[in-house]
């Protein structure tokens, strides 16, 4: 079966919902009954190609291009997804696409946490990718290291931008939001707003990340260096 992508749809869960579905439904399949799959859907700055040939029905890929892979793989490094993918990375990419996971069906885990982690890792791609230089600044904040980079900027798509700025004892990420009208900025912040009021108001909501919005570019921005890599 195929599928092509329609109107991109906000995804609010890790993983994107398609492709897990895609992916659980191959891991639960008997041997004896596997079909070839060709599944394309779209994100927010990402696409996926989940597929399995007719002729190595036991191997499932899971392809995802997003414009901002050379970016983040350039500010994090190249073993950087070898390291989290592990032996399912392929060394080649699909055509077209920015990595490629390949997933043998003969080979899965048999605890039900274990496979259900895994559907989350392989339908979490775009999630990976975006967030790889914000994991490495809190990996180096929760050890007490050194950030590898000053900051890192992912441009992941549509005109905007994170900014993830590691300090000394917190780890600040600024989005660069581009609103087509003044209708949708004003949403923007009444929503960031709730969300900071919330945070303030709920006791199991004290210890997330504080929120705050505005026009100009925080004080932690406006001392990154632009030349800066």
């Amino acid at each position: 079966a195929r599928t092509s992508p329609q109107q991109p749809m906000l995804q609010l869960e890790p993983g994107h919902r398609i492709v897990a579905a895609a992916v659980a439904e191959r891991m639960a399949a008997p041997a004896e009954t596997r079909e070839s799959i060709d599944v394309c859907c779209s994100d927010f700055g990402a696409l996926y190609h989940v597929s399995a040939l007719p002729e190595q029905r036991h191997v499932l890929r899971i392809s995802a291009v997003l414009e901002c892979f050379q970016e983040v793989e350039a500010a994090v490094g190249r073993g950087y997804f070898a390291k989290l993918y592990g032996e399912m990375l392929e060394a080649t990419p699909e055509p077209g696409y920015s990595l490629t996971l390949a997933l043998n069906l003969d080979q899965l885990p048999q605890d039900e946490a274990a496979r259900a982690a895994l559907v989350l890792r392989l339908s979490s791609v775009k999630t990976d990718v975006i967030g790889a230089p914000l994991r490495l600044c809190l990996a180096a904040l929760q050890g007490n290291a050194r950030p590898p980079k000053p900051h890192y900027a992912v441009h992941y798509g549509g005109g905007e931008c994170m900014y993830v700025v590691p300090q000394l004892d917190v780890v600040v990420v600024v989005f660069a939001l581009a609103f087509s009208n003044s209708t949708e900025a004003a949403i923007a912040r009444i929503f960031l707003q709730e969300a900071e009021m919330s945070r303030r108001q709920a006791k199991e909501l004290s210890t997330a990340p504080s929120i705050t919005y505005s026009q100009d570019a925080p004080l932690e921005l406006r001392q990154v260096d632009p030349s800066s890599p």
